[in-house]
């Protein structure tokens, strides 16, 4: 099958253009945050003669830090005014913490599930800008009309390099596959191109409907500092 590999620097700049986040399209825009006493004052000016009118809910708290409980062996991080007990079994999650930094992944968290109880089990994140960072798992995705704005901002003075909404536009699930299916019949005698990590093609073959993403492009991989990562046998 067809790849090509090539330093980071000729690819950064391409790269970019698969910074978009479909999925996160198609969550509604946020309602702007009503104070909670006027949330309250409102309730109580339009409810009927009679009704009960239901107590406002406050946002759930944060959780704080976790740390590890050497009596216990237990993480336990803040949550409100107290100290929630983490369901986090601490030698997973010293192993899965490990892995990602060994990795030296970007940006990145992974998070494992007991699939009979649905209790989490080990919660890690890395990042290499924010190397303290801690609970990446549970920040919100950007936007994908952020995204697509920094994406824009990126290739706008590149020749020949266009940001596409094209994902956003489809909306719902998208793979790779069929973006590409919809970038060939747009442009038929187009030869593609798809461009990814080294990291990201040595696991191409987990990819949904990997074999198209093949078929109807060259696999472009860029190397990315720090150990070589070996490529399944089919793309060397």
């Amino acid at each position: 099958m067809k790849s090509l590999r090539i330093p980071i620097s000729f690819a950064l700049a391409a790269a970019c253009t698969l910074a978009l986040a479909p999925a996160a399209a198609q969550l509604p825009a946020a309602e702007p945050v009503r104070p909670f006493a006027t949330a309250t004052a409102t309730a109580t000016a339009t409810a009927p003669a009679g009704a009960q009118i239901p107590s406002p809910v406050r946002p759930a708290p944060a959780l704080g830090v976790r740390r590890l409980d050497a009596t216990t062996g237990r993480f336990l991080a803040s949550y409100g005014s107290g100290e929630a007990v983490l369901t986090l079994d601490a030698r997973l999650q010293k192993k899965l913490q490990r892995t990602l930094t060994d990795y030296d992944v970007p940006y990145g968290a992974t998070v494992l599930l007991d699939p009979r109880t649905g209790r989490v089990l080990a919660m890690a994140e890395h990042s290499r800008s924010e190397p303290r960072a801690t609970n990446l798992s549970l920040r919100a995705i950007s936007p994908a009309a952020d995204r697509l704005a920094m994406v824009h901002a990126a290739v706008a003075d590149v020749d020949g390099l266009l940001a596409s909404d094209l994902e956003i536009r489809r909306g719902g699930s998208s793979y790779t596959a069929d973006t590409l299916a919809a970038l060939s019949d747009m442009h038929p005698q187009a030869q593609l191109h798809t461009i990814v990590g080294d990291d990201a093609a040595a696991g191409i073959t987990t990819w949904e409907r990997y074999d198209e993403v093949v078929q109807r492009s060259v696999l472009v991989v860029v190397d990315r500092p720090g150990a070589p990562v070996r490529l399944p046998e089919q793309f060397q």
